[in-house]
């Protein structure tokens, strides 16, 4: 496994990304972007129109440079 993302459906009409993580060898390949382009078009699919992504710590130290 190389990354994976979690969702929360909220309702019918919002979700949120609780957690998205890919391993540190693999950053900056489009990864993530995959994860979060396969997760929304699947919930756009189901009629999801908002989408949340919260940031409660900081990240710095997890972003590739």
């Amino acid at each position: 496994m190389l990354g994976f993302i979690i969702l929360n459906e909220r309702n019918r009409y919002a979700a949120e990304i609780s957690w998205l993580a890919v391993k540190s060898e693999y950053h900056r390949r489009g990864i993530g972007t995959a994860l979060i382009a396969t997760a929304t078009a699947g919930l756009k699919r189901g009629g999801t129109r908002i989408l949340e992504v919260k940031t409660l710590a900081d990240t710095a130290s997890g972003v590739s440079q």
